[in-house]
């Protein structure tokens, strides 16, 4: 496991060092409008809604890079539309 829980200031934090730190988590959601392009109140107002694939981990929202980059191939795949044979 990459961290454990630590009481701390009456909330459950994920505790992580340098070297166990996964890169691909973005944790909290204030690490999902930096990756996304987007602001702040907005990624938080789509991953409430269910539109960013996103997860919750002791309580605080959270998204994967590898997740995230599916989704907008996904997204850039249909707003594309289908594709019509030459």
């Amino acid at each position: 496991m990459p961290g454990f829980p630590v009481r701390h200031s009456y909330r459950w934090e994920l505790v992580l060092d340098n070297e166990a730190k996964d890169p691909d988590l973005l944790y909290q959601v204030s690490a999902i409008p930096k990756f996304l392009g987007m602001s702040e109140k907005q990624a938080r107002h789509r991953a409430e809604r269910g539109d960013i694939p996103t997860f919750k981990l002791f309580g605080s929202r959270c998204g994967r890079r590898s997740t995230l980059n599916a989704w907008l191939a996904e997204q850039e795949a249909e707003a594309r539309g289908p594709k019509v044979p030459a």
